[in-house]
């Protein structure tokens, strides 16, 4: 079993976050899930919503769930984006995992780096505990169930469940 979670809200709001790094608003409680190992992005919002929910398990930061990378678009609201970069602005609307932002990383090296970061959670002690980010955990969702990440969506501390099929 997988426990995918998005960190806790944090204090920076109305932006594309990527790889800015605010800390949270609040801290969240200690989590009831029984998790036998518990992985996080790198970046504070995640890593310190890890170490909250889970404070009696040491949690593997790993690089490969950190939060997609928007790039030159990181920090800016989308009015911004829209009025910098209409064009690439519009496409990206329309294929947001397709069209890469301007900086940004591009979607073929977002998957490589969640399957890398799905095969170490595999091999961990069960039942396992991913904190990260709406964009990556979006990837991560659509590697394990097949369902398209466009589609997928979480809020704040929001956990999505995956069991492996018998």
């Amino acid at each position: 079993m997988i426990y995918l979670i998005r960190h806790a809200e944090p204090t920076v709001s109305g932006v594309l976050l990527g790889r800015l790094d605010p800390p949270l608003r609040s801290i969240p409680p200690p989590s009831a899930l029984a998790v036998s190992s518990v992985f996080t992005s790198p970046l504070r919002r995640a890593s310190d919503t890890a170490s909250s929910m889970f404070p009696s398990i040491q949690a593997t930061a790993l690089e490969e769930l950190a939060e997609i990378s928007l790039g030159e678009w990181d920090g800016l609201t989308w009015a911004e984006v829209e009025q910098r970069d209409p064009k690439i602005a519009a496409r990206k609307v329309e294929d947001w995992f397709g069209v890469t932002s301007p900086g940004g990383e591009n979607h073929e090296v977002v998957l490589r780096r969640a399957r890398t970061a799905l095969a170490v959670v595999r091999q961990s002690a069960h039942p396992a505990a991913i904190v990260a980010h709406a964009g990556i955990n979006a990837i991560l969702w659509q590697l394990l169930t097949g369902s398209p990440a466009i589609a997928y969506q979480q809020d704040y501390l929001e956990v999505k469940t995956y069991a492996y099929p018998d």
